[in-house]
């Protein structure tokens, strides 16, 4: 198989398994539930995520305005609270820059505002 169809079929695998394209057989199973016929929202709901490559912060918010706005489907301030203090304890060194504009960050910090976003179980993106 040549780069090109592997590329390919690793995207369509993934958007599968987000819940973006029908899939003609087979299921997607998850923590030991069938996702095979869930909307993609209700995927995310289950714990099940996609970090894509790239910044995708809003560049002008500061990193704790980024992660807050991650919750934004939320309306639970005490869990939103929680998973913010359990983020910070996971990325130390988004806590120290938490007032930094998103947009002043490295790549890879960048990159961590994402993966924190998506290990509280939040997302700002319809299609994460």
């Amino acid at each position: 198989m040549n780069t090109a169809l592997r590329y390919l079929l690793s995207g369509l695998m993934l958007l599968a398994l987000s819940g973006l394209v029908k899939k003609a057989a087979g299921r997607v199973m998850f923590d030991g539930q069938d996702l095979s016929h869930m909307a993609p929202h209700r995927i995310v709901s289950s714990g099940l995520v996609q970090v894509a490559e790239g910044r995708a912060t809003l560049t002008t918010l500061t990193v704790q305005e980024n992660l807050e706005m991650g919750a934004y489907s939320r309306n639970d301030r005490a869990g939103i609270a929680e998973d913010l203090e359990r983020v910070f304890g996971l990325f130390p060194r988004l806590k120290e820059r938490h007032t930094q504009s998103a947009g002043t960050l490295s790549g890879g910090e960048a990159q961590r505002i994402k993966l924190a976003m998506r290990a509280s179980g939040s997302c700002w993106r319809p299609t994460c």
